[in-house]
């Protein structure tokens, strides 16, 4: 999963910017029950395909931006959420829907800690980009 952020800031007016998030599960989680495995897939797969045709696109046009390729996690704060969550994601297991190849789940400790192992790299990230726009 990407998220890409695109901050144009030498523009009029400045800090114009958004993200692209595809979404790898809930949206193909619904299409899976109303419409099968095959449209699913072809809907899971066209959102996942945005990341690398922004990119490119970017690159093609010679777009001046801050253009930052990530990886990023849902948080489920609730347990009916979770639930839904954890059973949208075997459906797509099960139904060989590509894009969950590249999803983790984890919940209760896990979850906790694999997010405050997040939480502490981009905090050390910020403190080194704030170092460096300083020097």
């Amino acid at each position: 999963m990407c998220v890409f952020i695109v901050n144009r800031s030498n523009t009029n007016p400045p800090f114009e910017g958004g993200h692209l998030k595809p979404d790898p599960y809930s949206r193909a989680a619904s299409i899976l029950k109303t419409h099968g495995p095959a449209v699913a897939e072809h809907v899971a797969s066209f959102e996942a395909r945005q990341v690398e045709e922004v990119k490119a696109f970017v690159e093609r046009e010679g777009i001046e931006c801050d253009f930052e390729e990530t990886r990023v996690f849902d948080v489920c704060l609730h347990q009916a959420g979770r639930d839904k969550a954890e059973a949208d994601l075997a459906a797509l297991t099960d139904a060989d829907i590509s894009t969950v190849r590249d999803v983790g789940y984890y919940s209760d400790q896990k979850a906790e800690e694999v997010c405050i192992i997040f939480f502490e790299s981009m905090t050390r990230q910020g403190a080194n980009a704030s170092r460096r726009s300083r020097a």
